[in-house]
């Protein structure tokens, strides 16, 4: 019995669709999705049996809840339930991949909390920013560090006409203070008309193409 543990949208997607038709050919595999109704309303407890778990974590699933289950139910998971909270925070990636001994190209984190001030140094010129210290050429990705917030800006050189794109049409909220930034080669995407003001993580461009980041 293998259990299907996830927000309807994921369970229904078209990959984890022909994901689940090609488990079910097996003679021996019966696969059970949990409903989204269950899993959010549910205690663990009531949550349908199984030997084998695939869980993974989208925006309003309760990632608390199902690693319950795997403590109650103790079935074999296939993918890290814990490891799930460590991707949600971008800066948690970049730590992970460093221990790992992945070559990263170089970056650095502007947290805007007040009680870190020594994280929020921001000196903006007119192709480049320095961040805590490090200065990085434009062009740059601007991004969120919650991984749920896909707020991503480009800012351009002068060079390519300067300004900055968002890249995704989401909605923007007050309560992340931190943000990353990674720097791109991609000039050809057209500048916007206005300038955002940087808040916020980067990497050098020479560096980022050196680490296979381009």
């Amino acid at each position: 019995m293998v259990g299907i543990c996830c927000m309807m949208k994921k369970s229904k997607s078209k990959p984890m669709t022909q994901i689940l038709e090609r488990l079910c050919r097996f003679e021996y595999i019966t696969v059970v999705i949990f409903p989204e109704d269950v899993i959010l309303n549910e205690p663990v407890d009531k949550w349908p049996l199984c030997d084998c778990l695939i869980s993974f974590h989208s925006k309003g699933f309760p990632l608390d809840k199902a690693v319950s289950y795997a403590s109650l139910r103790n079935p074999l998971l296939i993918n890290d339930l814990n490891m799930q909270y460590y991707i949600q925070d971008r800066r948690e990636v970049y730590r992970i991949l460093q221990e790992e001994g992945i070559e990263l190209p170089r970056y650095a984190v502007l947290n805007r909390d007040p009680d870190k001030p020594d994280e929020c140094n921001l000196v903006e010129g007119e192709d480049h920013v320095e961040v805590n210290g490090e200065i990085f050429q434009k062009p740059f990705v601007e991004k969120p560090v919650c991984a749920e917030d896909h707020n991503v800006y480009i800012y351009y050189p002068t060079s390519a006409g300067g300004g900055s794109q968002r890249l995704f049409r989401k909605v923007l909220t007050s309560t992340f203070m931190a943000w990353f930034l990674t720097l791109i080669n991609d000039p050809k995407v057209p500048a916007a008309n206005h300038l955002i003001s940087l808040l916020h993580i980067l990497v050098s461009l020479k560096e980022s193409q050196s680490c296979g980041w381009n």
